[in-house]
């Protein structure tokens, strides 16, 4: 047997191996997430990562249609990610900004990739930040409302788009924390807690 079969026997095992065991979808979501780590996602090739873990394209597209069905997937892991990284940090309004803008720093790319594949959808990147923010409002128990408060709308609205100013380097890191400490001390005061978006006076 050639040099060039007997390789492709082996990628064919190994294929098999890991297509049995299920083990594809993490492998190449692993693969693409570290690859993240020094490239935007529209220059990952699915072929790319499918050689990085040492399966054949044809293995790949047995779970993925497409690269746009793989980059969702991608873009719903990155979104648990963040929830996780939030939900570390719920004690203070201010600290919560500050995990949103923390998690967009620490991964550029694939909050990128978030963002693109939230507007193509209609869907959002904050809510766990913006229920949360409901619950750390002076007046509220502690709980989080049964809608979106006018307070979760802000405290997301606000960490987003410092968090976009920082990584198009139009804001440093210390004034985007400093914006969010300021904004904090300011809604945590012991004022009447807003409305709900839509409630009527």
């Amino acid at each position: 047997m050639s040099q060039s079969s007997s390789r492709e026997a082996e990628i064919a095992a190994m294929d098999k191996r890991r297509y049995h065991h299920g083990s594809v979808r993490q492998d190449l979501v692993a693969a693409a997430l570290e690859a993240l780590r020094t490239k935007p996602a529209d220059t990952i090739s699915l072929r790319s990562l499918s050689r990085s873990i040492g399966v054949s394209a044809t293995a790949t597209y047995r779970h993925y249609q497409s690269k746009s069905d793989f980059m969702r997937e991608l873009s719903a892991t990155g979104r648990k990610m963040l929830v996780q990284h939030v939900e570390r940090h719920k004690n203070g309004l201010a600290n919560l900004g500050k995990a949103y803008l923390e998690f967009a720093i620490a991964n550029p790319n694939l909050f990128g990739l978030m963002c693109e594949i939230a507007a193509l959808a209609g869907q959002e990147n904050g809510a766990e930040l913006c229920q949360n923010a409901d619950a750390c409002r002076s007046g509220n128990g502690g709980q989080v409302w049964a809608g979106v408060g006018v307070i979760g709308i802000e405290a997301w609205a606000l960490a987003y788009g410092l968090a976009r100013l920082v990584l198009e380097g139009r804001l440093d890191v210390a004034a985007a924390e400093c914006v969010l400490e300021k904004y904090a001390q300011r809604e945590t005061q012991d004022v009447p807690v807003a409305s709900k978006v839509g409630d009527t006076q």
